[in-house]
């Protein structure tokens, strides 16, 4: 998958960790650590308030209109699902440019 000029999260996840990064991330995930820039709530809290719009579009075209219910993001806190949302976010993002490298 091409970046969109409107992938704005999508572009700040591939400016952010080195094609080595992404490996680790498709390998171990993110909760491994892998994604060190998104470990920590306060992290993938601030990554989603500033892409909210585009991820939950991301999610809604794959999953459809009950995209959230259809996933296994949610928790047992709206960190948690926030933070479950980010990382399936970057796992899926770093999946993308591993397979088009």
């Amino acid at each position: 998958m091409i970046a969109s000029p409107t992938a704005y999260a999508e572009q700040q996840i591939l400016r952010t960790y080195s094609l080595e990064d992404l490996r680790d991330i498709c390998n171990q995930g993110c909760e491994s650590g892998a994604a060190h820039r998104h470990i920590y709530y306060n992290q993938t809290w601030e990554f989603f308030s500033i892409h909210e719009d585009e991820i939950e579009d991301y999610f809604y075209n794959i999953y459809g209109e009950n995209w959230l219910k259809e996933s296994n993001f949610v928790g047992p806190s709206v960190r948690h699902t926030v933070n479950q949302i980010v990382w399936a976010y970057i796992e899926t993002i770093a999946a993308n440019a591993i397979e088009n490298a």
